[in-house]
């Protein structure tokens, strides 16, 4: 699968700048350009909000990165302090919006397998925090098709946070979510970021999100980066952040 990615450390003007580096990335499906030519980097301690309408290729772009969706064209580097990148995969952590668990599994079950996968990484302790900022407690013991979509949105998220990763990748992490939970898992999420000096991609449609994490925005359109702006420069020519989204989705 990562037959033809490559160690960031072998190239030392991409080293000495990004955590993630994608150049000249494309991806075609039945004929039709999915991604035109992606070339973006992601900086240490830094959060990418990419928006886009949806069908611009937001989601096909995070899954080449995780190598879900095999390479065809262009090349994606991490540089994370490992030898391999399968081994700097590992730092990454990735929340779908789709569960990839079976939906009868009860969650307190699957909370407790990632706990053992990531012993290394994180401790109960701070695996009962999660549950208990992200209002799990209450379904711990029911299974995941009893769950409702803010639910299962939750669960998601946690578990992609839950070993403390370098790099954190977000796919519409707070749809669902009742704006109680919005602002406390945001703040979390933030939080944890900063304390672990990691690196956080979102993809979002919501202002409030990219408004209060992001470092830099870009927008994807038809496969292709078509704006790089910062929240300060959405500001300066749009006004607001709604309405720059708006107008970009």
């Amino acid at each position: 699968m990562y037959k033809n990615r490559f160690n960031i450390s072998e190239h030392a003007e991409i080293q000495n700048k990004y955590v993630l580096f994608v150049e000249n990335l494309k991806i075609s499906f039945k004929d039709k350009n999915v991604l035109n030519g992606i070339t973006m980097g992601l900086k240490q301690g830094e959060t990418l909000a990419i928006v886009g309408a949806n069908g611009a290729g937001k989601t096909v772009l995070m899954e080449t990165i995780l190598g879900i969706i095999p390479k065809q064209e262009g090349e994606i580097y991490l540089n994370l302090g490992n030898k391999t990148f399968e081994e700097n995969l590992k730092e990454v952590g990735i929340q779908f919006q789709q569960s990839k668990f079976g939906k009868k599994t009860k969650v307190k079950h699957i909370f407790k397998e990632h706990l053992f996968l990531y012993k290394e990484k994180t401790t109960k302790e701070e695996v009962d925090e999660i549950i208990k900022i992200f209002d799990i407690e209450e379904f711990l013991n029911k299974k995941v098709n009893k769950l409702s979509g803010g639910q299962q949105q939750r669960i998601n998220l946690a578990l992609a946070i839950m070993h403390n990763p370098r790099i954190m990748i977000l796919d519409e992490f707070i749809t669902g979510l009742d704006v109680k939970s919005v602002r406390k898992i945001i703040t979390y999420v933030n939080n944890l970021k900063l304390k672990n000096n990691a690196s956080m991609i979102i993809i979002s449609h919501q202002p409030e999100e990219v408004e209060a994490l992001a470092n830099r925005v870009i927008v994807l359109k038809d496969g292709v980066i078509t704006q790089e702006l910062t929240p300060e420069e959405i500001m300066q020519k749009y006004g607001n952040m709604a309405l720059f989204i708006e107008e970009n989705i």
